[in-house]
């Protein structure tokens, strides 16, 4: 299951890194050798409160997923607002527009 779509539903920002954006050039060439570095990068966060959620290769190379708690204040937060959050994610995938879904999810 797609990993934003999973902190969505759970009350998650997601935000997504890419290796070429955050590696160090040493891991960069390392990577352009073939040498799988994904245990040596160490993403970098986002912002203060991300935690790293997932780390992995895809097909446009390594990539990091962290996550922060959606402020229990938020009206975004409420049950039934994380459940049409759920719905729109699922609608969306199942017309496999997922690049971009935290600009149609209502918060």
């Amino acid at each position: 299951m797609d990993v934003k779509i999973v902190a969505i539903a759970q009350d998650y920002e997601p935000k997504l890194i890419s290796f070429d954006d955050d590696a160090e050039e040493e891991l960069g060439d390392r990577y352009s050798n073939g040498d799988n570095v994904i245990p040596d990068w160490d993403p970098t966060p986002p912002a203060a409160g991300f935690i790293l959620a997932a780390k992995f290769d895809s097909e446009e190379g390594p990539i990091a997923w962290f996550v922060r708690p959606i402020a229990p204040d938020n009206p975004g937060s409420s049950r039934e607002r994380r459940l049409k959050r759920l719905e729109v994610a699922t609608h969306l995938i199942e017309r496999e527009h997922t690049s971009d879904l935290a600009g149609h999810i209502p918060t």
